[in-house]
């Protein structure tokens, strides 16, 4: 960014709309430079042929800009005022918006990703519980998100990896009770690392035990990891199968040679979603199923009926894992 750049003044002046376009212009492009350092981190969410990462960091930074009602201003203005210790100097300015703004791409990258995988989705919201119930909070380091101990307000030595994470012992895992503080013990007294527990890395940890043989012992108390995966995607499959025997054969819409094409398209993609999500383009698992499918002719003959199918599937896993609890 440049140096030249006054951002205390641009925060003293949103009351006028050039000022207000200059700092979409500046938190775009911080948001941009976040999605591209961290791309291979992110690079799942972009195999879905309509997402750019411009058109990701657009719709990470509008919330930033879009007032609740005329009598409040923008949500970064309050962001700017109410932010500790009060911002004094351009450094501080510009900390701010980085920490900001690397805040709304994680917060809407991991609403994407809940989207891509519905049972990624459903162990979040059940570890988001726990750390809501324990009084634990969650923090950026380094474009990605910690879960940490409430004394602490943010990550000041080495964390975890991804590699050293998978090795915990399964046991820490097995009791939801005390998962959170049984990880947290482990990481403090038995690793050199900074207690902090990387938040999607432990996700997909539960996804993969839950997929497996081992299984997290049951609580009544306690909010549920456990799901039978192959019974829900089969639900899933099931229901968009009927949908396009439905809408799109017994209508006219596709031959039964285009519908079976389908038919194996969804299988494709219903055993990646039990395996953590959707890995290819649309257009791919398609291809694999028409002979010499061009790319235009799937945009505009077969792209719009896939996407509603594959969203029909996920919403019933979705529906499924609510109506259960699981």
């Amino acid at each position: 960014m440049g140096k030249n750049i006054n951002l205390l003044g641009l925060f003293s002046q949103l009351d006028c709309q050039s000022s207000i376009s200059r700092l979409v212009e500046i938190t775009y492009k911080i948001a941009l430079a976040h999605l591209r350092y961290n791309h291979r981190k992110f690079s799942k969410i972009f195999l879905i042929e309509e997402l750019t990462q411009e058109s990701v960091a657009v719709s990470a930074i509008t919330p930033l800009f879009c007032k609740d009602s005329a009598e409040q201003g923008l949500p970064i203005i309050k962001e700017f005022n109410s932010w500790q210790p009060p911002i004094k100097t351009e450094d501080d300015a510009l900390y701010f918006l980085n920490k900001i703004i690397a805040g709304r791409v994680e917060q809407h990258i991991s609403h994407l990703f809940k989207e891509q995988d519905p049972f990624f989705a459903k162990i979040l919201d059940s570890v988001n519980y726990l750390i809501k119930k324990g009084g634990y909070k969650k923090v950026s380091y380094f474009g990605k998100r910690y879960i940490v101990q409430s004394t602490y307000d943010e990550i000041k030595s080495k964390v975890i990896g991804q590699d050293s994470f998978d090795k915990l012992p399964c046991s820490l895992f097995q009791n939801r009770k005390t998962l959170l503080a049984g990880i947290f013990n482990c990481i403090e007294n038995e690793t050199e690392f900074f207690p902090a527990i990387p938040l999607n890395a432990l996700v997909k940890m539960l996804k993969n035990l839950n997929n497996s043989d081992y299984k997290i012992k049951e609580s009544v108390l306690d909010y549920s990891f456990n799901f039978d995966a192959d019974e829900l995607v089969y639900l899933g499959l099931s229901s968009a199968v009927e949908k396009l025997r439905d809408s799109y054969t017994t209508k006219g819409k596709l031959s039964e040679c285009e519908s079976q094409s389908f038919r194996m398209a969804l299988k494709d993609m219903a055993e990646d979603l039990k395996d953590g999500g959707i890995t290819r383009g649309l257009y791919d698992y398609l291809n694999q199923h028409i002979t010499d499918l061009k790319k235009n002719e799937y945009q505009n003959k077969y792209h719009n009926i896939l996407e509603y199918l594959l969203k029909v599937m996920k919403n019933t896993i979705r529906e499924k894992l609510t109506e259960e609890r699981i």
